[in-house]
């Protein structure tokens, strides 16, 4: 009965987190945006924090990734508001992506898969596949750092502030919508790469 087990990545958790991710992010513009960077800064760290427990709820585990995401940002949110600098927070997604790359990068070098778990134990790829997929994360997680560095420095909070927002959440939706098509194509169980069109085939055969 074990062979029946495709690759059983839950797409629908990832978009929920995705969702999650989302939901802060929007109210840490739209508070930007109309009341300012430091009243933006509470509400995402409300925001995140509500958002992670609903997690919790939901899937009765959170990543460590989105949990030291979390972490830092409550660090840098509560160090914006008690020193009055948007600096702070503004480069806090800087540092969640590049601490992430670094960790992925250290599993690499020491032969770990920690996307095994990150994104659902029961997706059945090669390994081979998961190191490239883990590689080209962190290479996508250093586009993000550095594309944050240039923003936040070099154009206005509002520009940052929908960077961060809407344009970080959509490449998350896009990174994980291609690794699920290339974890697919590489899945150990064959019938994750048939196309669906095998099934009228085989009722003509009848």
């Amino acid at each position: 009965m074990q062979q029946q087990q495709s690759t059983s990545w839950n797409l629908r958790e990832s978009a929920a987190r995705l969702v999650l991710e989302l939901g802060p992010a929007v109210v840490f513009f739209a508070a930007t945006k109309w009341l300012g960077i430091f009243a933006g800064t509470i509400a995402l760290m409300v925001g995140g924090t509500v958002a992670t427990a609903v997690s919790w709820v939901y899937a009765r585990r959170i990543p460590i990734l989105p949990l030291a995401g979390l972490a830092l940002t409550l660090v840098f949110g509560g160090l914006t508001l008690w020193w009055h600098e948007d600096d702070f927070i503004k480069v806090q997604p800087t540092l969640v992506n590049g601490i992430s790359a670094l960790v992925l990068t250290v599993a690499l070098v020491f032969g770990r898969l920690p996307l095994k778990s990150i994104f659902g134990a029961g997706t059945h790829a090669r390994d081979r596949a998961w190191r490239r997929l883990t590689l080209a994360l962190v290479v996508f997680l250093v586009c993000l750092a550095a594309a944050n560095e240039v923003l936040w420095r070099e154009t206005a909070t509002d520009v940052w502030a929908a960077y961060k927002a809407f344009v970080i959440p959509a490449l998350d939706g896009l990174f994980v919508f291609a690794a699920y098509k290339y974890l697919r194509s590489h899945s150990l169980d064959p019938r994750d790469r048939m196309p669906s069109r095998a099934a009228p085939a085989a009722e003509t055969a009848g």
